[in-house]
């Protein structure tokens, strides 16, 4: 482990993605079946993984420009200190119960 990056449920933080946390859970609740056909190229196993750290409060996101960066929390990078807490993950009620049983 390097003192930048580390590693949480096998996924390499911190990472750049172009999908939202609101996006995780839409393709959460489509299934990976549906999913994967809609995103051929997508990692559905990376996404639950991410998913399910930040359902944990193991890692956190903020904006950054189109994108969103994903921290562990214990590992946030310098210059983005100040972008926590922040309400980029706010999943309903619903979401967080059905996402409880797995």
């Amino acid at each position: 482990m390097s003192d930048y990056y580390t590693t949480v449920r096998a996924v390499r933080y911190p990472m750049l993605a172009a999908i939202s946390p609101a996006d995780m859970i839409k393709a959460y609740e489509m299934g990976s079946k549906e999913w994967l056909l809609k995103f051929p190229k997508g990692n559905y196993e990376l996404l639950l993984s991410t998913l399910t750290s930040l359902f944990e409060n193991e890692v956190v996101v903020t904006r950054a420009g189109n994108n969103f960066m994903y921290f562990d929390i214990n590992n946030i990078a310098e210059g983005f200190e100040e972008d926590f807490p922040n309400d980029l993950f706010d999943p309903d009620d619903k979401t967080r119960s059905s996402f409880s049983l797995l």
